[in-house]
């Protein structure tokens, strides 16, 4: 393999090394309350055990408040870990309600066994990331597809005051107790019989995604029958333990969407159908805009409810491969459907491209796959790509301009609006 051909490559490896945080220097912390701290370097503070505490249960005596740089987050919601809880609500969403929805309410359980349920329907539960609501992504693009392409009840999930900006830190604190809550509503509604236990979907957006992993932590009513993750969050869940992730184990069915992944969403496979879009990280169409890159996955699952042409991919046995060139469409036994209407019984790793606007699907048509595959790749090495090459040609100077375009390129660490 040619060293340009090898950039794309190495510009994939310079990322995950800059988002697994493999720098080994010393931690600087600001010391400044109007000073924010880089989320992803509390593991370097913490360690991998006391990180983990933190993430799961918020840390002995809420060490972690009182972190050098958390000043700024003086003013972030850290519930008690309590369900039901005032700070996350449910609204149910069918045709006949229409725009104005119902809040189902555990505590009471007349708001739930009363709601105007489509009895016999499925049940979609969408849950949104840090910084939305439950009229914000992936609400308003995949609540309204839902409802219009068949008889649905659709749940959104809004723990928006435990997620506004900037407290992501404290946000990923919440995560598990939002999937606690979400596994209670769940299971009062099995109990009270107004919704099938086989008949729910959870489809989690970015930190949402996380959100889905954790409701297997808690739920009771059995092992959920889907999870979908729309490009879950990575920004410290970068754990080994799969227990406040999203992971192939947390549902019978596990599908993930990854558009931007290695810088707001997660880079290794998180279920058992990994879907990779285009060049992974940078969606066509998106300009370098990661927010919109991220974006891109609730877009493309909302477009396959309802789609013609479908979202297709290609199996590939990891990311490498399919960077290094050692598979492409004009190579795969068969092609996958990604989306809501994927085979439950698909299993692997896939890539697949888009078109760069709406309507996104190319359908069955992969004949310009492969170019696009060159396309792709060369999106992602761009700047980092060329670093990359140049400094394995001895070309120091160059490298220092490639790696300081990419710099500027750079998106902020996570932000999902």
């Amino acid at each position: 393999m040619s060293a340009r051909a090898a950039a794309p490559l190495l510009a994939l490896l310079l990322v995950a090394a800059a988002v697994q945080g493999e720098d080994t220097g010393a931690v600087d912390f600001p010391d400044e309350d109007n000073e924010v701290l880089d989320p992803r370097k509390i593991v370097d503070l913490l360690g991998e055990e006391d990180y983990l505490d933190v993430l799961v249960g918020g840390g002995e005596d809420g060490k972690w408040l009182s972190l050098p740089g958390f000043g700024l987050f003086d003013n972030c919601i850290n519930p008690p870990p309590e369900c039901p809880n005032s700070n996350i609500t449910f609204w149910l969403y069918t045709r006949e309600i229409g725009d104005d929805p119902e809040q189902l309410d555990v505590a009471v359980p007349e708001s739930i066994e009363y709601a105007r349920w489509a009895h016999g329907k499925p049940v979609k539960v969408l849950i949104h990331g840090y910084t939305g609501d439950k009229d914000y992504s992936p609400n308003t693009e995949i609540r309204p597809a839902y409802l219009k392409y068949g008889d649905y009840n659709v749940i959104s999930v809004d723990w928006s005051p435990l997620a506004p900006s900037p407290c992501y830190v404290q946000a990923t604190y919440n995560v598990a107790l939002v999937g606690n809550c979400t596994a209670q509503l769940i299971d009062e509604m099995v109990r009270l019989g107004v919704a099938a236990f086989e008949d729910i979907h959870v489809v989690g957006f970015s930190l949402g995604g996380q959100v889905a992993g954790n409701i297997a932590n808690y739920i009771r009513s059995g092992k959920l029958t889907r999870i979908t993750g729309l490009d879950p969050a990575l920004p410290l869940f970068t754990t080994i333990s799969t227990s406040p992730r999203l992971d192939a184990s947390d549902a019978q069915f596990v599908d993930v969407i990854h558009t931007n992944a290695g810088w707001k969403g997660k880079l290794m496979p998180s279920g058992q159908l990994d879907f990779y879009l285009n060049s992974i990280i940078q969606q066509p169409g998106c300009s370098w805009d990661s927010s919109c890159d991220h974006a891109r996955a609730p877009a493309y699952f909302a477009e396959s409810i309802a789609s013609p042409q479908g979202f297709w991919g290609f199996s590939c046995s990891s990311i490498i491969s399919f960077y290094t060139g050692l598979c492409s469409p004009d190579d795969a036994a068969e092609l996958v459907l990604m989306g809501e209407h994927a085979n439950s019984s698909s299993r692997g790793v896939y890539f697949a491209y888009t078109n760069p606007t709406f309507p996104f699907a190319k359908g069955h048509d992969l004949g310009e796959a492969v170019e696009s595959l060159h396309n792709a790749t060369s999106q992602v090495g761009g700047a980092l790509g060329e670093t990359a090459f140049n400094a394995t040609a001895g070309a120091a100077e160059a490298a220092g301009a490639g790696a300081a375009e990419a710099a500027a390129h750079r998106p902020t660490l996570h932000n999902d609006n």
